[in-house]
């Protein structure tokens, strides 16, 4: 899902984020309110601009920008213009929001709504129509997607908001996310139609990318609302250019900050090879690793070090993996988790350990012989990942193939 990364200087001052269902609330203290006022470029790229005011905007205006893609800007351009669109133009432009992984389709809470809700909105929003009862005067894609909320998730929006969501050294990345309130569900007796008694009020928090955030926002006449601690640290004074006769707005940045070099390269998961090397990770280290090996990490407000453990810890060698769940269980004094994990690795864990200990030692003959065999038992493992017996044996490698074929290569100590 795309997100919007805008260059700081520091944002080590941020202040943790609240929790996900205090998005609901009334927003106060340190939440501001802020409002779509353009579109223009942040570094070149695309952009739509926030700010706290409404009125006109002047130089002395501190706005946050938001940079996003070409075809997002077209249907930011749509949303602002607030007319009606045909359904062949709907239909286009929504395209691009239904096939977006991970986006307000995707995360919508269709489980509250009726069975099949949502393939039949699909089938809806991609022919450009508005869900029944609302007339079709859609202005935008994002417009068709906030209506099925309510019409096909049997719920309402309390809150939108931006915050921050894969922020890296020198950079902030930006996201949406929608506060939604379940209805009561509705049942009819004697031809009258009642709420049916404890049912509805949860709350749940759909996230998005930051141009689906302000298109919702704009289709449904809300502000956006931001930590000011996260306000502060992105905002930027407005800024104008002439372009095509019309006065737009530009932010460019690039050759007036100086940007910190790029942190070293994230080790990938193979390369963490024991668990004292991964108690050494911190959070954004861990991050780091879920990003190189492809894992999308979770939102800044939803990673905990266990949510980031929960992702990373399945990607590491099944010996490190049972180390660190092992230091852990002893360390909570879990003594019959830590006997169970330390009763059940596999040979290659036996073989590492008992490695490590004639490495220790200094008896090198036998740490040779035992690194030899180390090698054969992980050249032979399908996936060293995966627990000894929790796949199927007979995706492994025959010992005897793989002993052959080192020594084919002309390995003599295996």
């Amino acid at each position: 899902m795309p997100t919007a990364r805008l260059a700081v200087a520091c944002i080590s001052a941020l202040v943790p984020v609240i929790s996900a269902l205090s998005y609901s609330l009334p927003i106060s203290g340190d939440w501001l309110e802020l409002s779509p006022v353009g579109l223009g470029r942040y570094n070149g790229e695309p952009a739509a601009f926030l700010s706290r005011s409404q009125s006109l905007v002047s130089p002395r205006t501190e706005l946050l920008p938001l940079p996003i893609d070409s075809k997002a800007c077209d249907m930011l351009s749509q949303a602002m213009g607030q007319a009606p669109l045909a359904k062949l133009a709907l239909a286009a432009a929504a395209q691009s929001l239904l096939n977006r992984d991970g986006g307000l389709y995707d995360n919508l809470p269709w489980e509250w709504g009726a069975p099949l809700a949502k393939r039949a909105a699909f089938a809806r929003v991609s022919s450009g129509r508005a869900p029944p009862p609302t007339p079709d005067d859609c202005a935008s894609a994002y417009d068709l997607l906030a209506r099925c909320l309510r019409a096909d998730c049997n719920a309402v929006l309390k809150t939108i908001v931006i915050e921050e969501d894969d922020s890296r050294e020198g950079g902030l990345s930006l996201a949406g996310a929608l506060a939604v309130e379940r209805l009561p569900q509705m049942v009819t007796l004697l031809g009258e139609t009642f709420p049916r008694p404890f049912s509805g009020g949860e709350l749940a928090v759909v996230e998005c990318a930051a141009d689906e955030a302000v298109g919702v926002a704009l289709a449904q006449g809300r502000a956006l609302c931001i930590e000011r601690s996260l306000f502060e640290a992105a905002s930027l004074p407005a800024n104008f250019i002439m372009e095509d006769g019309r006065m737009r707005l530009n932010i460019d940045l690039r050759g007036q900050r100086a940007m910190p070099p790029p942190p070293p390269p994230a080790p990938a998961p193979a390369d963490i090879k024991s668990a004292a090397r991964y108690f050494k990770l911190d959070s954004a280290a861990k991050r780091a690793v879920l990003r190189g090996a492809g894992v999308r990490p979770p939102r800044r407000r939803m990673a905990s070090a266990a949510r980031l453990d929960e992702l990373l810890l399945p990607l590491l060698d099944e010996t490190v993996r049972r180390d660190v769940m092992l230091r852990r269980a002893l360390a909570r004094e879990d003594y019959a988790a830590a006997a169970q994990l330390g009763g059940a690795g596999s040979e290659r864990a036996v073989v590492k350990h008992a490695l490590a200990d004639a490495v220790e030692e200094e008896d090198y003959e036998a740490a040779n012989r035992l690194r030899a065999r180390l090698e054969v038992l992980t050249a032979l493992r399908a996936d060293v990942t995966q627990d000894e017996g929790s796949y199927d044996r007979y995706l492994d490698a025959d010992e005897w193939y793989v002993r052959e074929r080192m020594r084919a290569m002309g390995r003599k100590d295996v």
